[in-house]
């Protein structure tokens, strides 16, 4: 029984650590994405691939980030007159600011703005990103993500102002030695 509980401890120990690492990071993730607008809506799911900086202090921690979604998967997509609100790449830069929720997970919120090339009316619009999300350290630098995104973009002639709903799931490597 006490070797059990002592394995237990060095597995828990190694899943997740309790500091989070500064420095940069990269990391894909797959989001599933909704987007209405007044006439149209669209479902499907996209990765993303995330670069960035971060540093903490304390039980702050502070970030910023670039990311792309070049592809999207469709899921449903209904539209009106060939307007589609389909956003066929998605590309922005975020800050990350974030607060230690206890020893083992962080808690963020996302601040940014994103360019979204919607595919029916064949054009780019931009819009501002907020979200928040939970993250905790795996082992060696990794670390895995949850989170919720909500953009607004500026209005698309025939669609209207698409709105975005995503959440996602993503693991991040930390370069925390460069």
């Amino acid at each position: 029984m006490y070797q059990k509980r002592i394995l237990c401890g060095l597995i828990s120990t190694l899943v997740c650590t309790s500091t989070f690492a500064g420095g940069f990071y990269l990391g894909p993730s797959v989001f599933f994405q909704d987007i209405s607008a007044k006439y149209s809506s669209f479902t499907g799911a996209r990765p993303r691939v995330a670069v960035g900086y971060g540093t903490n202090a304390d039980n702050f921690y502070i970030a910023a980030e670039v990311f792309a979604s070049p592809v999207v998967k469709t899921f449903s997509n209904s539209n009106r007159n060939a307007v589609t609100a389909k956003a066929t790449q998605v590309y922005g830069v975020s800050v990350l600011p974030g607060m230690m929720l206890n020893d083992q997970f962080m808690g963020f919120l996302r601040i940014g703005v994103v360019s979204a090339r919607f595919a029916g009316p064949s054009t780019s619009r931009k819009g501002f990103m907020g979200g928040a999300g939970i993250q905790t350290n795996l082992v060696g630098g990794w670390e895995v993500r949850g989170e919720y995104d909500y953009a607004a973009y500026q209005s698309v002639s025939g669609l209207g102002s698409p709105k975005s709903n995503e959440i996602g799931v993503g693991v991040i490597y930390q370069f925390s030695d460069l």
